[in-house]
């Protein structure tokens, strides 16, 4: 006896590749990381916008709570509107308002980025700038220097002992001088 298999409809059909194509989006960790980066890029210009804003605070800016010289330059710069931010955030929260780029600064990114408890003392910001770790980094400069070294028939050698290892070698005595600025 054959089995009966139902019937699908368009919406079923729909709504299948719907969660398909969000499924794929969200799996996709190029996609992530770009849109993790266009948040950056986007918030980081405000919160450096409200800093300034804050710090550039002078009372003689008009704002909410006076009116200010409506012929005087503005001091503020962030412009009027820095100005008028700032006036309500110092208003409303007091000296406690310049801790607010701060603040949502790190919330920003705790939810780009997440915290890493399980990272093992490794630098949150290199997924971010997809930056080498700090030992590899640290080894091409020396192999750079190295080269270099060798090119200019140094007496200073740096030799290479194992991996990540290296040894320095002089040929001839050195003295260290202190040169005056």
């Amino acid at each position: 006896m054959a089995k009966q298999v139902p019937e699908r409809s368009k919406s079923d059909d729909s709504k299948a590749s719907r969660r398909t194509a969000a499924a794929a989006t969200t799996d996709n960790p190029r996609r992530q990381r770009l849109w993790r980066d266009l948040g950056l890029i986007a918030i980081a210009p405000a919160l450096l916008y409200l800093a300034a804003s804050l710090f550039t605070y002078s009372a003689t800016d008009p704002g909410w709570s006076h009116t200010g010289s409506v012929v005087a330059p503005v001091h503020n710069l962030g412009g009027r509107a820095g100005a008028w931010i700032a006036d309500v955030l110092l208003q409303l929260f007091g000296y406690i308002a310049f801790l607010l780029p701060v603040v949502l600064g790190a919330l920003a990114w705790i939810a780009m980025f997440g915290l890493k408890r399980e990272s093992k003392g490794e630098n949150d910001l290199d997924p971010a700038l997809r930056l080498p770790d700090l030992s590899d980094n640290l080894e091409a400069r020396l192999v750079l220097l190295q080269r270099r070294l060798a090119e200019n028939c140094a007496p200073i050698r740096i030799e290479k002992t194992g991996r990540g290892r290296f040894r320095l070698r002089l040929e001839r005595p050195v003295s260290l001088q202190e040169i005056a600025a």
